[in-house]
């Protein structure tokens, strides 16, 4: 082990038991503090590291942005630098919660070592909860020669305005934390508009359709908003989460139509892979194409 910086090491003891841990008021309140900072970025720094192992991320910007929050999935693309590879996927399962860390290359695929993590195994607490390594890590670790990992402890912690994410295992620590009191202030998604079509529709009085092509960016959020019309988004690729103010998180992929009712308030967030949507709009003739919400 090199060097470490600040911030005391805290590994919880964990609980031989595989008891349902569903709806578990320490994970619910764990859950719902991290999903109070949906939308957001904030900047970070290693607290905890190796010299050595870690000189890729030392002089780098890291930059977490927790993009998608659905009632049973937390998405958290992290950058180090100019690399946006990399995402925590935090679910809830029956029995507990589970980490997963999907490291992309490219916007389409997924490198080899990709989707490894953990699941708790006991209730944790409110301000912190620990993903001992699945089975499925371990066989991709063995696989991949990378044997030092099969022990591996994730945990991340939201304490005091500060968002922590450590691995431990022996000989290993590396600890990030992030600064929850200071989000970073978005940057706006450059978007790609094509409109493809506009015409008056027939034997409708005052009608037109509006067909466009929209490419949103990687891990990017649109400013909410609403259309004096009803929407059809067919997505050609990437995936897409479409939030509807008042109704749950809709995740759509290639192949895939959903449908926006009548100004209804809406946004679209994107992952890694950013997206490709052919949009079909009906409404007003002469009325504004949307109208931002603040």
């Amino acid at each position: 082990m090199r060097m470490l910086r600040s911030s005391a090491l805290t590994v919880g003891l964990l609980a031989l038991n595989s008891a349902a841990f569903a709806n578990d008021p320490a994970q619910d309140a764990f859950w719902n503090a991290l999903a109070e900072h949906c939308g957001e970025r904030f900047a970070g720094e290693l607290t905890l590291f190796d010299e050595e192992a870690d000189a890729g991320w030392l002089d780098s910007e890291l930059v977490m942005h927790i993009a998608h929050c659905g009632p049973d999935e937390i998405r958290i693309p992290l950058r180090v630098g100019e690399d946006n590879s990399r995402t925590w996927i935090l679910r809830r399962l029956e029995d507990g919660l589970e980490l997963k860390h999907r490291h992309m290359h490219g916007e389409h695929e997924d490198k080899v070592s990709s989707w490894y993590g953990g699941r708790t195994t006991d209730s944790g607490r409110a301000n912190r909860q620990t993903f001992p390594v699945d089975a499925y890590s371990r066989a991709l670790f063995l696989r991949e020669g990378l044997d030092a990992s099969v022990g591996n402890l994730w945990s991340m912690e939201i304490w005091n305005q500060t968002f922590a994410y450590e691995l431990v295992r022996e000989g290993r620590v590396f600890r990030a934390e992030f600064d929850l009191a200071a989000p970073l202030q978005a940057q706006p998604a450059t978007v790609k508009l094509e409109n493809l079509l506009t015409s008056d529709l027939g034997r409708v009085e005052n009608t037109e359709v509006i067909v466009s092509r929209v490419t949103i960016p990687p891990d990017s959020s649109l400013p909410r908003h609403w259309h004096p019309g009803e929407e059809f988004a067919y997505v050609l690729d990437g995936r897409v989460t479409l939030w509807q103010a008042g109704k749950a998180d809709i995740v759509s992929g290639p192949g895939e139509v959903v449908k926006i009712p009548l100004e209804q308030v809406h946004t679209a967030m994107t992952g890694p892979e950013g997206t490709t949507v052919l949009v079909f709009r009906v409404h007003e003739k002469g009325r504004p194409e949307r109208i931002a919400v603040d």
